[in-house]
């Protein structure tokens, strides 16, 4: 159990840390070029949450096998 309450804890200041920095990236509006990299650190967002939350799962089965 205290497992995974640090796990999701951990999900949740990384997913803070990533919202953290999406405010960042909006003040670069003068660049064309960067309009195609955006979507590209949206898909990799995307395929770390993916990954996040597939370890979680994986873990929370683990737990329940185990106890």
């Amino acid at each position: 159990m205290m497992m995974m309450m640090m796990m999701m804890m951990m999900i949740m200041r990384r997913s803070k840390d990533n919202d953290d920095n999406d405010d960042d990236d909006d003040d670069d509006d003068d660049d064309d070029d960067d309009d195609d990299d955006d979507d590209d650190d949206d898909d990799d967002d995307d395929f770390i949450m993916l990954k996040i939350m597939t370890r979680t799962m994986l873990i929370r089965i683990v737990v329940v096998f185990w106890l």
